[in-house]
């Protein structure tokens, strides 16, 4: 008699699977099935996908995950847009996109691959489609940018010699740097009196501090993604890279500095949701 294992994974060789999948090949019920595919995604037998269909995510075999395409349909609208476009493009640069585009690359883990290049001594993000191999990937980068300096280092898959650190926008571990004590004094100050609990610190730069805190409110405590910049003046950039860090975490942000908002910068935070600025 064949293994149940053994059914599922054949089945797996021609599509990725769900529970009601193995459901009815076994004729069991979902229940049993999906702690059969638990069982095997748990060995290593089979990968589970980042989409779900329905309430369930995929799971396929790794050397099918080219598979996962005819599924791309199930993704949210804008994810859907910006997984096609990635599709067609191969290779997108981080920087020039809007913020909502960035977070919809990080959420397409499916398809997008994380990609850091050096270009003039600087580390820069770039995406590749999930397919495309990381050779590909940096003859169409170097067609679109300053030569780049000796190779691409791709975060998602196999490493490649050299190591380089992740650009700030990545989640990474983070260098001890000293702030500025009147900056930080400030600052402390001003969650003090606010009644603002740090429950999470880094330091980033000289002027920029990365924080998770909790604050008070009616309901109970809040907790937010918060950046600090000790900066006069706050881009969209600056927004943009906050907002993105926290979706990533899946927080509300707050902004806190002692500079101003530019133009675009203020346009761009009436647009989005659940980031809110607080000049100290």
């Amino acid at each position: 008699m064949v293994d149940y294992r053994e059914q599922i994974l054949m089945l797996a060789q021609h599509k990725p699977l769900l529970p009601g999948d193995v459901a009815k090949c076994l004729n069991t019920n979902l229940l049993m099935a999906s702690a059969m595919l638990s069982e095997l995604s748990a060995t290593k037998k089979l990968k589970v996908s980042k989409l779900k269909v329905g309430s369930s995510p995929l799971y396929f075999l790794p050397e099918k995950e080219a598979l996962l395409q005819d599924f791309m349909n199930v993704l949210p609208e804008k994810d859907r847009q910006t997984a096609f476009a990635l599709q067609q493009q191969k290779v997108v640069r981080d920087v020039v996109q809007d913020p909502l585009t960035r977070v919809s690359l990080r959420q397409i883990g499916d398809f997008s691959r994380q990609v850091v290049v050096q270009n003039n001594g600087s580390e820069e993000l770039f995406w590749k489609w999930f397919l495309l191999s990381d050779e590909d990937a940096n003859k169409l980068i170097q067609q679109n940018l300053a030569p780049v300096e000796k190779t691409i280092v791709a975060v998602q898959n196999a490493v490649v010699e050299p190591k380089l650190s992740s650009p700030e926008i990545i989640t990474a571990p983070k260098k001890s740097v000293v702030v500025k004590d009147n900056f930080v004094h400030r600052v402390e100050s001003f969650f003090n009196n606010a009644q603002i609990k740090i429950v999470e610190k880094h330091v980033l730069k000289r002027s920029e501090l990365e924080l998770v805190v909790e604050l008070p409110s009616p309901v109970g405590s809040l907790t937010y993604y918060c950046r600090v910049r000790n900066k006069k003046k706050i881009s969209d950039a600056d927004v943009s890279q906050a907002f993105v860090e926290g979706q990533l975490r899946k927080l509300p942000v707050l902004i806190v500095t002692d500079g101003e908002l530019n133009k675009k910068a203020k346009e761009l935070l009436s647009q989005l949701k659940g980031v809110s600025f607080q000049k100290i």
